[in-house]
């Protein structure tokens, strides 16, 4: 139900400010429809999903950059591809 109060206080401060302004009064049992929070919930999940998936493509793009660096690296020293090696080993 939306009610139109008075509000003189703010007149002295606000002088276009309209002397009624509406506000919404609800329910104190206010409750969604199932199907409705079923609808949100999966809307939410699939935000969060979209969100991981971002997140996991810039993971996967800096770890392609390191490992593209440590190429250069290696490649640049014949030595340290050897090293390597044996390092794994």
């Amino acid at each position: 139900m939306i009610q139109l109060t008075k509000i003189p206080k703010f007149r002295n401060f606000l002088p276009n400010f309209p002397e009624t302004s509406p506000r919404l009064h609800l329910s104190k049992d206010s409750r969604l429809p199932e199907q409705l929070q079923r609808a949100m919930a999966a809307e939410a999940e699939a935000a969060r999903e979209a969100r991981a998936k971002v997140i996991r493509a810039d993971g996967e793009r800096r770890a392609t950059g390191h490992l593209r660096e440590a190429a250069e690296v290696l490649e640049r020293s014949g030595a340290g591809l050897h090293l390597r090696y044996l390092q794994v080993i």
